[in-house]
């Protein structure tokens, strides 16, 4: 059987962002570990240009080079 994981990560003002995004990345790893073949990580919604651009950009560095 196949298993997917949809992820919207919703983070309180307040969160600190290095922490909160560890914590994502945690889970992802959760996930894999527990044999999930697909992941859907919602990142840039409700963001101008300039900000998906950054959020792209800060996935590209931080999040993929953990899954190598």
């Amino acid at each position: 059987m196949k298993f997917s994981f949809f992820m919207m990560p919703l983070h309180q003002p307040s969160e600190s962002p290095s922490l909160a995004f560890k914590r994502d990345i945690g889970f992802i790893h959760q996930a894999d570990a527990l044999g999930y073949d697909e992941f859907s990580i919602w990142v840039d919604s409700h963001m101008n240009f300039e900000q998906k651009s950054a959020s792209i950009k800060l996935f590209i560095d931080k999040v993929l080079p953990a899954f190598r």
